[in-house]
């Protein structure tokens, strides 16, 4: 059954802008901030005050509203799945490595270079947790980044390469409570 999603209204966006709350804490942790950077001088206050007042408002002005933010951009890191992200991360890097330093000692050298195209729905913090991920991770390398797409290098067949990423993305995916892909996704090859 899909999900709805509930779109606040423009009278909902106002309220939240104007929301006495979030201004009056937005307002003291700028005085909290320029308290400190002017060590409590008195005469830091007159620039200070009207820099503070502006800083809250504009903080309120200029934040996303629920119409406007992006999913992705609001995804949040779940720490119960970071021990298990952490243990993949830790034992992936190990195999990949074994497999790379196996390959470059065979004296056939059965490397095969590529760079393709993966695609991904991911942005904002996933989207850069998996770009280095996937650059940590031996034999992979993230170049190049463009609108939902990842341009990779490889040491082995793209199509293996692509299969590997979607279980890394898979798992990044874990780590931000974000839906998981099923299939891997591959838009085309170049060597």
């Amino acid at each position: 059954m899909p999900s709805v999603s509930h779109r606040p209204s423009a009278s909902q966006t106002r309220r939240k802008r104007s929301d006495p709350f979030a201004f009056l804490l937005r307002l003291l942790l700028a005085l909290l901030f320029w308290s400190l950077l002017s060590e409590g001088a008195l005469s830091a206050w007159l620039l200070g005050l009207p820099a503070c007042l502006l800083a809250a408002w504009l903080s309120l002005r200029l934040s996303p509203t629920p119409e406007t933010a992006d999913p992705m951009q609001s995804a949040r890191l779940c720490l119960f799945a970071l021990p298990s992200f952490l243990l993949y991360f830790v034992q992936a890097s190990c195999v990949a490595g074994l497999d790379i330093a196996r390959r470059t000692l065979d004296p056939k050298l059965p490397l095969h270079p590529s760079v393709f195209t993966y695609p991904t729905e991911l942005s904002g913090l996933p989207l850069w947790c998996l770009m280095g991920v996937i650059s940590l991770l031996p034999g992979t390398l993230s170049l190049n980044w463009q609108p939902n797409c990842l341009e990779i290098h490889c040491l082995d067949q793209p199509d293996k390469a692509a299969a590997e990423l979607v279980q890394v993305e898979n798992r990044i995916r874990r780590l931000f409570t974000l839906p998981l892909l099923q299939l891997p996704l591959l838009d085309r090859s170049r060597s």
